[in-house]
């Protein structure tokens, strides 16, 4: 087996899930390659579950694996667990695989990921060619050098798009984090780089993403302290890469910036949902340890209004951004 398609499934409408599924299975430049795609129910209600698995039941390299729901990361995990193929690929049940662009002679021993760029959909047009790293070169690529750019332009976020070796995920206890609801997938790869892998990429989307913002806006209201505390962890984990690699002072200001303009969002988007919100983003303020002297003059502003709970001017942004939206 060269290849296992992960694909985890939650109460996804079916027909989504046929247009994945038919991306891979009726595309000719997968006839060249062993694969199996492993459909992962992570505790889908029973009326779906009969529709997934009677899908799956039709279709040659097709396996439906039911488990108890524990989302999206213990679904990926799972896939891990029992994938037979040298090489794992993510793809979500509503998004669809591009194969055309896939390079299989890439698929060997020399290398622990390959990994693509990605195309971002918005009711079925593209709205963004996403290149998964800023170099403008594609080739061989030293983990430092991708490193560095995770933290600094918030790159190589995504599982997806990737082609990575089994062995070397397990080999190295690599999974996906399934206490968190928000940048696990960003964890998850700088997990990947920290092991040191070898790495080649290909400056060609081999994916195709379905893109809803209101999807990340939803969970911000319903989990805002988890999605506050993932953050946190996140941005944590960068500083301590920096000091770990002795990367320059640039890097360090750069998510402290990040996490300013991040923050400020989270505010504006719960604004009208929690009174009380501002102050629980106060007090993380503290634990990010930033320095207003590492900050650009409108971070500056944000970083303040935050520090100071100032609402008004909070609402003040939050009435621009939606006048620049339309």
């Amino acid at each position: 087996m060269n290849l296992s398609i992960i694909v985890p499934v939650y109460n996804t409408n079916i027909d989504e899930i046929k247009n994945c599924i038919y991306s891979i299975v009726k595309s000719n430049n997968f006839n060249s390659v062993k694969y199996e795609i492993l459909l992962i129910d992570d505790g889908s209600l029973k009326s779906n579950s009969l529709k997934y698995k009677k899908l799956a039941d039709k279709i040659e390299n097709v396996k439906y694996v039911k488990k108890g729901n524990g989302g999206v990361s213990s679904a990926r995990n799972k896939g891990i667990d029992i994938a037979k193929g040298k090489y794992i690929v993510f793809v979500d049940s509503d998004d669809i695989l591009i194969s055309e662009n896939i390079d299989w002679d890439l698929l060997n021993d020399k290398y622990d990921i390959v990994f693509y760029n990605l195309s971002i959909m918005r009711n079925n047009s593209i709205i963004k060619n996403h290149k998964e790293v800023s170099f403008k070169y594609d080739g061989e690529i030293n983990y430092i050098d991708i490193l560095k750019d995770y933290i600094y332009n918030n790159k190589f976020y995504s599982p997806c798009a990737k082609f990575i070796k089994r062995d070397f995920l397990v080999n190295n206890s690599i999974k996906f984090n399934e206490n968190m609801i928000n940048g696990e997938d960003a964890i998850f790869n700088l997990d990947m780089l920290l092991r040191k892998p070898t790495v080649f990429y290909v400056d060609k989307s081999i994916y195709s993403y379905n893109y809803a913002e209101s999807h990340y806006e939803d969970r911000v209201v319903k989990s805002f302290d988890m999605i506050l505390h993932n953050y946190l962890y996140k941005y944590n984990r960068k500083k301590k890469v920096i000091s770990r690699y002795h990367f320059d002072d640039k890097y360090i200001k750069r998510i402290e910036n990040d996490a300013i303009k991040r923050l400020f969002s989270i505010g504006m988007i719960c604004l009208n949902n929690k009174n009380d919100m501002l102050h629980e983003i106060t007090k993380y303020m503290d634990e990010f340890c930033i320095k207003d002297s590492d900050l650009s003059f409108s971070n500056k502003i944000k970083y303040h209004i935050l520090k100071n709970n100032n609402i008004i001017m909070l609402k003040f942004f939050t009435f621009i951004r939606k006048i620049k939206k339309g």
